[in-house]
């Protein structure tokens, strides 16, 4: 039930002024996202990901890993799906990135798998950031980091923040708890604007203790790292385990609303349950305390209005 109720306060956050504001005339070419996933995901190349093993950044190594790609056969015109496979020989640990990115908006996500191939238990993974990357752009200026307040059972529950950046200081958002929106700073859905006109919507798929680090890091850039929170372990023989996945929708535009309503509709487009080409309206069960259940039909009433023609 919370997980549906956190989807649609992300449409609401996200989908204001949705209907009254230029949504798909600014798309990047179609080329961009496939040109990044190829750069970024290519062989002896540092992947957008990074993680601590045995005591050693992962940058540092896994240039040296053995890699290998496979391209699935796509089941839908508008979805591309790969797998970047990271090997090392020597302790049997196995790092899958599996990379889904779109035709129809400039959208990419992935997520990790590591699994331990050998008879023996792995060293010690730690610090596993799902991405680990710095956007750069053209023009100098400041950032301004667009993200809502998460759930501490107030009046101001998922209130919008526009939070201009500072050069080398971060924000920090990550729930307490255990719960994926619980906290002052846990709303695992943000938009990045950069001072070029353009930016990055960020969605982060975990149900428990989520982290998102954003830093500006000059004048020009920015840096994103998110993942696991406190993950420190080891992998039994012929074990495997999986981290948060990741979206990012790369949006450009004078007004930063373009990126919130592509993401919207990216949303409903690949990520809503269809029947017969429409948003299926589904029952709904619940055993909430207080005012959640009125909450919850509430929130219901309005993505139905939101998703009326």
């Amino acid at each position: 039930m919370k997980n549906i109720l956190i989807t649609l306060i992300a449409l609401l956050i996200f989908g204001r002024f949705a209907n009254c504001m230029d949504t798909g005339n600014t798309l990047h070419a179609k080329s961009d996202v496939y040109h990044w996933v190829e750069e970024n995901f290519a062989k002896n190349k540092i992947p957008p990901f990074s993680f601590i093993y045995g005591g050693r950044n992962s940058d540092s190594f896994i240039k040296k890993w053995d890699y290998k790609v496979d391209l699935k056969e796509p089941a839908d015109p508008n979805i591309n799906e790969s797998v970047y496979t990271y090997s090392d020989k020597e302790s049997g640990l196995v790092v899958k990135c599996f990379v889904t990115f779109y035709n129809d908006f400039q959208a990419v996500e992935w997520l990790l798998k590591f699994s331990n191939n050998s008879n023996r238990n792995t060293p010690v993974i730690e610090k596993v950031a799902t991405v680990n990357r710095v956007f750069s752009y053209n023009k100098s200026g400041t950032f301004i980091l667009h993200h809502a307040k998460g759930c501490t059972t107030e009046r101001n529950d998922f209130r919008p923040y526009d939070d201009e950046m500072k050069i080398g200081e971060s924000i920090y958002m990550t729930p307490s708890g255990g719960r994926s929106s619980g906290g002052n700073l846990a709303f695992p859905f943000f938009n990045i604007e950069s001072p070029a006109n353009e930016g990055i919507m960020v969605a982060i798929g975990w149900t428990g203790k989520w982290y998102a680090d954003v830093q500006q890091k000059d004048e020009k850039s920015v840096s994103l790292k998110s993942g696991m929170e406190k993950m420190k372990l080891i992998l039994f023989p012929k074990e495997e385990i999986r981290t948060p996945k990741i979206c990012l929708l790369f949006w450009k535009g004078k007004d930063r609303m373009i990126g919130h309503n592509q993401f919207r509709q990216f949303i409903l487009a690949h990520h809503t349950r269809q029947i017969k080409g429409k948003p299926s309206e589904l029952p709904l069960s619940a055993t909430i305390a207080g005012g959640g259940l009125r909450l919850a039909m509430n929130l219901l009433v309005l993505l139905k209005v939101m998703l009326l023609p």
